[in-house]
């Protein structure tokens, strides 16, 4: 936050440095420069959306309820459906020549093919002799499940309906002007048992 802050700060500044009398060329550059950091100001300023799929994501269901005797009070609500959420394992890998990278920047912004939304995928596959699961997005690998989170999915693996969340977190760059990868965590909805 502070970097948005600052570069509405150096925006400002530019921009009343422009009338100023520096003249007709120096106002231009002091405008164009306070436009950019205008610009980069409003690209840092921190995302509300979260990323979803196109799948329901309530898990209560809402009935309608006669009018309780004002002594007795109503049950809880069971919830309808159980959820596992995990973090994707091998999301900087490569799909042949396509970097799950990209991928994932392409969800986060809605860019391309993924502006509609996405349509996700749980994928079984063998790695090394050993069961493992694959998180495809409009049919594109974006990760695995992770190693420890296996046994779980082997476990529910006839339960598992669909998924109610994906959140692309991630990239940009840290304060060290660093590159920072993408992640992504995914929610699986679950039957109940």
């Amino acid at each position: 936050m502070k970097k948005t802050i600052v570069l509405f700060v150096f925006g400002l500044l530019f921009f009343f440095t422009a009338f100023s009398g520096i003249g007709l060329s120096g106002a231009l550059i002091a405008l164009a420069i306070a436009a950019l950091f205008f610009f980069f100001g409003w690209r840092s300023l921190p995302s509300k959306k979260k990323q979803t799929d196109k799948t329901e994501t309530s898990n209560i269901p809402v009935s309608p309820s006669a009018s309780p005797a004002p002594s007795i009070s109503p049950a809880p609500v069971a919830p309808q459906y159980d959820f596992i959420s995990f973090k994707l394992a091998g999301v900087t890998f490569k799909n042949g020549r396509k970097s799950r990278q990209s991928i994932l920047r392409a969800i986060k912004f809605r860019d391309g093919e993924f502006a509609d939304g996405v349509e996700l995928e749980l994928q079984p596959y063998e790695y090394e002799g050993q069961p493992a699961y694959g998180i495809f997005a409009n049919g594109q690998q974006l990760g695995s499940v992770p190693k420890d989170m296996v046994s779980i999915i082997e476990e529910n693996y006839s339960r598992i309906l669909d998924f109610s969340n994906i959140e692309v977190y991630g990239g940009g760059r840290d304060e060290n002007m660093n590159t920072k990868n993408y992640g992504c965590e995914v929610t699986l909805r679950l039957k109940k048992n």
